[in-house]
């Protein structure tokens, strides 16, 4: 009798603790954002309705709780000699559907609206390629898509920034971003 209580309750022990024991090896699974974390920096020209256009790229992707944050500067050279430097940071969490993550907001924490000419935010892994999908709502109503595909490379990330309004593909940009070794 008393064998099978403590048989019995063992067996308890182990059906209450095996969903503890799962979650937990999952928090320790490698996160498929890890072989992303660093910072990449590079240099593309292209050509422009103004003539050709050289831009300097910066990436920085860190560990956030759960998630990542990404953070992109571009500085950009017109032909007229301007300079327009532009700078991004948002942090992403996981969702409950697999290499998908949603915007937490910026890292200072402000939530994003659409409807206010922010963009509708989400971000992808697929294999060696993370994309940061941004969809904005125009002016007169229509969309804006940016899509924003980094792919692991040795040595950094190849860049392929695509900008498509109302259908209709407005600019390509591709780069080589190298790693930046500490």
């Amino acid at each position: 009798m008393l064998r099978r209580f403590v048989l019995i309750s063992l067996l308890a022990g182990f059906v209450l603790l095996t969903p503890a024991v799962s979650g937990f090896a999952q928090s320790m699974k490698p996160s498929a954002i890890e072989p992303f974390i660093g910072k990449y920096v590079g240099q593309t020209v292209f050509a422009s309705e103004a003539g050709l256009t050289k831009r300097d790229l910066d990436v920085v992707i860190t560990r956030e709780n759960s998630g990542f944050a990404i953070g992109w500067t571009t500085i950009t050279q017109k032909p007229s000699g301007k300079i327009s430097r532009k700078n991004y940071i948002v942090a992403f969490e996981p969702t409950d559907r697999r290499g998908l993550f949603q915007p937490v907001g910026n890292v200072q924490g402000a939530k994003l609206d659409p409807l206010k000419g922010d963009p509708r935010l989400w971000a992808r892994v697929r294999d060696k390629t993370l994309t940061v999908y941004a969809v904005l709502i125009t002016e007169d109503g229509g969309y804006e898509m940016q899509i924003y595909d980094r792919t692991l490379v040795p040595g950094g990330l190849d860049l392929n920034f695509t900008r498509v309004r109302d259908g209709k593909q407005l600019k390509q940009i591709k780069a080589r971003l190298d790693a930046v070794v500490n």
